[in-house]
C-alpha cells in the first residue's frame, strides 16, 4: 500500500521472526519509516528507524528486512540498492554468520508494465561477487503468503497513512486513471495488486476493502480540494504505520 500513495521512492522496515533451524524468515508487519528522499533514492531516517525498531522490540517480533519502491522502474536491486541490502545483512548477521535479513522492492507504476498488478521482488545478498568485483551478487528469494483475517487495526492503519499522505506535494492521486492501464483508476489498480498477491482469501480482501473504498476516496478528495496546506514536514511517511499487507497477512521466505 505504502508504495502506491507516493511518486517518489518510500522506505520501510519487515518485522516478523526467523526459523533458525529452517532457515526460514517469516514477515508479519510492515512499518513505514520518514525517509530522506532525494526524488531519485531514497534513504531511511535514523531516528525514524529506532522508533520502529522499538515498536517491534514491543510487539514482540524481530527486525527480519526492509522495504522501499522504485515508483516507475522495474523492482530489480540498483548498485546502491545492494550495497544497503549488504550493509543491513552485516547489522543484523547471528552470532554464527547467518544473516537473517531480506529486502523487499516494490514497482507500483512501472511504465513497461503491461497490466495492473504491481510486482516485486524479494531479494538477499550472497558472498558471491561480481566479475568486475563491485558489489556481491543478489539472490531473488521464494515466498508464500498465509492469510490471517482483516481486523479493525488493519483498516485503522491503512486510514492512518492515507491521513499523512493527504497533503504530501509528490502524493499519488488515487482517483486519477493509471496510465499504464488507461481504464482504471489508480485505487482501483491498488486494489487489484493487492488481490493478485494474496493467493490466498484474495477475494475476500478485494471485496472488503472496496467496501470501505469510500473511506479512502473521502480523504483523497478533501485533500484534492482543500485549498489549505498542512504545518510544513521534511519527512514523507509515518514511522509508525503498518505500510503493507502485512497486517492482515504473513509472507514465509526461504532462500532458493
Amino acid at each position: 500500500l505504502h508504495a502506491h500513495f507516493s511518486q517518489t521512492e518510500v522506505i520501510g522496515l519487515l518485522a516478523g521472526k526467523f526459523d533458525m533451524e529452517r532457515h526460514i524468515i517469516t514477515v508479519d508487519r510492515a512499518f513505514a519509516c520518514n525517509s530522506r528522499s532525494t526524488g531519485i533514492q531514497c534513504e531511511m531516517d535514523p531516528e525514524s528507524e529506532m522508533h520502529v525498531r522499538d515498536q517491534v522490540d514491543k510487539l514482540n517480533l524481530e527486525v527480519v528486512g526492509w522495504y522501499h519502491s522504485h515508483p516507475t522502474f522495474v523492482p530489480h536491486p540498483s548498485v546502491r540498492d545492494i550495497e544497503n541490502q549488504s550493509n543491513y545483512q552485516t547489522l543484523f548477521a547471528k552470532e554464527n554468520g547467518v544473516e537473517p535479513f531480506i529486502g523487499a522492492i516494490v514497482s507500483p507504476f512501472d511504465v513497461h508494465s503491461t497490466g495492473p498488478v504491481s510486482q516485486f521482488n524479494f531479494v538477499f545478498i550472497e558472498k558471491d561477487w561480481s566479475s568486475d568485483r563491485e558489489h556481491r551478487l543478489p539472490y531473488g528469494l521464494q515466498y508464500r503468503v498465509f492469510q490471517k483475517g482483516l481486523t479493525k487495526d488493519y483498516f485503522d492503519d491503512v486510514r492512518e497513512l492515507v491521513h499523512k499522505y493527504s497533503f504530501f506535494k509528490d502524493r499519488v492521486k488515487l482517483l486519477k486513471v493509471a496510465k499504464l492501464t488507461g481504464k482504471i483508476v489508480k485505487l482501483e489498480k491498488l486494489l487489484i495488486s493487492i488481490k493478485a498477491h494474496l493467493t490466498i482469501s484474495g477475494d475476500h480482501i478485494f471485496q472488503t476493502t472496496k467496501k470501505r473504498r469510500g473511506q479512502l476516496s473521502d480523504c483523497q478528495h478533501s485533500c484534492d480540494d482543500s485549498s489549505s496546506s498542512p504545518p510544513s514536514s521534511s519527512t514523507s511517511s509515518s514511522s509508525s504505520s503498518s505500510a503493507l499487507s502485512s497486517s492482515s497477512s504473513s509472507q514465509e521466505i526461504s532462500g532458493t
